[in-house]
């Protein structure tokens, strides 16, 4: 046993009911102060895209889409003027 944990190992029917209570937990989250709903809801989806289709293709949408690409331009110049 080589004592390292992924969540792929588990089962798929422990991996979906996960990602659905993280989102879950994460929509809460959006409402409740002491929750970080967004964290939640990304690692949820995560973690679904691994067995549900629709979860994977909307991901992979969001990841090719225009604000995302946007987002990541507008990260990495912060990243390069904080570096100097």
């Amino acid at each position: 046993m080589s004592g390292t944990f992924h969540w792929k190992n588990l089962p798929m029917p422990l991996r979906v009911a996960l990602g659905v209570t993280l989102v879950g937990l994460g929509i809460l989250g959006l409402f409740l102060p002491f929750l970080q709903g967004l964290l939640f809801i990304t690692v949820g989806l995560a973690i679904l895209a691994h067995d549900v289709p629709p979860v994977r293709r909307a991901l992979d949408r969001l990841r090719r889409s225009r604000t995302a690409g946007r987002l990541r331009e507008r990260l990495a110049s912060l990243g390069r003027r904080w570096r100097g």
